[in-house]
């Protein structure tokens, strides 16, 4: 696995789950590091410190960057990130106005895997099916707000040349990932149970995977 950049909706997921212990183990298998832009940073400790209610999760991720398991990285993507947002803002729209697909966090986050060959960890639903599966968000927008949502085709195919070639990751398949290497075994009195239970936590934690996907990892990993 090569570098791993990290978006704050999985951040968020896995270490409000108390799974910080799944980057640990996975890191030896890791020939590279977990990154996190300084707006990652922002949005999942310096933020959330100021409220009583995200304090301790923000604590948990700040000893984790001070532990050195996930890595902060200063670059500014502002200009790449502005471009992929004028790109995928275009491409969906309710009677000829545009709906906006992806903000500044996702948008930063994913012009820097582009930028470092690396794959991209995130839960955000919107951005990872505008890069897998357009089609499949222009149904979800259309049910969500009642009205039709079109797709303009030229805008798609454009951002698609920018994009076809980052790989997409979500906390879910972190932790199948995990149970995959074993590494629920002598964590858990019963690992394949654990493992049903991950999912779920990390499902209604945020991360964008359904039933059928989790049934499908349960009859897979089995």
């Amino acid at each position: 696995m090569p570098d791993l950049i990290c978006d704050s909706s999985s951040i968020i997921t896995l270490f409000d789950n108390c799974f910080a212990w799944i980057f640990e183990e996975l890191k030896e298998d890791l020939n590279g590091e977990y990154i996190l832009l300084k707006a990652v940073r922002s949005e999942t400790v310096d933020n959330p410190k100021q409220s009583k209610r995200f304090r301790l999760k923000a604590m948990r991720i700040e000893r984790a960057i001070r532990n050195g398991l996930l890595t902060i990285d200063s670059s500014n993507m502002e200009k790449e990130a502005i471009k992929l947002e004028n790109s995928a803002n275009k491409i969906m729209s309710i009677r000829n106005k545009n709906i906006n697909l992806i903000h500044r966090g996702e948008s930063e986050a994913l012009a820097f895997a582009l930028k470092k060959n690396a794959a991209l960890l995130i839960d955000e639903r919107t951005t990872r099916a505008l890069i897998e599966d357009p089609k499949s968000l222009q149904d979800y927008l259309s049910f969500k707000y009642k009205k039709t949502v079109s797709i303009d085709k030229d805008a798609l195919q454009r951002f698609n040349s920018i994009v076809k070639d980052v790989k997409v990751i979500r906390s879910s398949e972190m932790v199948a990932l995990a149970y995959e290497n074993k590494l629920f075994e002598g964590r858990f009195s019963h690992p394949k149970h654990a493992f049903e239970a991950s999912l779920y936590a990390c499902k209604f934690g945020g991360c964008s995977v359904s039933e059928k996907e989790i049934r499908e990892y349960l009859k897979i990993l089995r």
